[in-house]
């Protein structure tokens, strides 16, 4: 009797890849290009065009975009501290002081509302 292990190897060579498994890895051929060109500011669109006109993949936009989103723009924003500052240059409240609260608007599960967390701010803590 063979061993399971050498029979799924066997099973895994007759195997033709399926259609969503050749999009996948003809993505991840082209990712650090990916990379490259969106750092560089180029529209998703264009690049999926560019990439498309040229043979280097056969899928349509809404599948690379979603691939795009999955493997490309969810790894940059793993990659960065959630204690760095955004954009406006400030750090958000749960972040700075490790607290994860729910205010009564989230507790009762209707839409939250704004809590200004300032108020809760002690002097002392200012200084």
């Amino acid at each position: 009797m063979r061993k399971l292990s050498e029979v799924l190897a066997e099973r895994a060579l007759k195997k033709l890849p399926r259609q969503k498994e050749k999009n996948r890895a003809a993505f991840l051929a082209c990712i650090e290009e990916i990379k490259e060109v969106a750092g560089n500011g180029w529209n998703i669109k264009d690049i999926w065009e560019a990439l498309r006109d040229e043979g280097r993949i056969s899928f349509g936009y809404e599948v690379f975009r979603r691939y795009v989103n999955r493997l490309v723009l969810n790894e940059q924003g793993k990659r960065e501290d959630p204690k760095e500052k955004n954009s406006q240059g400030t750090v958000p409240a749960k972040v700075a002081n490790g607290k994860s609260e729910t205010g009564p608007a989230e507790a009762a599960g209707r839409i939250p509302r704004f809590d200004w967390e300032g108020r809760k701010t002690k002097k002392e803590d200012l200084i």
